[in-house]
């Protein structure tokens, strides 16, 4: 495992504990509810809240990574494949 897959794989074990409490399990929720609607008819807002929406997006989707059984830290390259590209800061965060 590369030294990027090992930090990766903390970042999501760290999400799952910060949103895994009460206090992060209300914030989370009232992120949901706060950015859930993203139509405004001035495009520039639409296009900030579906920004804020997908951030909501991204950290539910990390999870519910942390959260799956299969994901350990000794097969996270089973998730991501085995290059260093993989794990890069870009292709983590979409």
């Amino acid at each position: 495992m590369t030294d990027d897959a090992l930090k990766y794989f903390h970042r999501v074990q760290d999400y799952r504990t910060v949103f895994g409490s009460p206090e992060g399990q209300r914030v989370l929720a009232d992120m949901r509810k706060a950015y859930d609607a993203t139509f405004n008819p001035n495009p520039y807002e639409s296009s900030f809240r579906q920004g804020m929406r997908q951030v909501v997006r991204d950290i539910t989707r990390l999870i519910e990574l942390a959260n799956d059984p299969e994901f350990r830290e000794e097969t996270v390259s089973d998730f991501f494949g085995n290059t260093a590209e993989d794990y890069t800061e870009e292709n983590t965060h979409g």
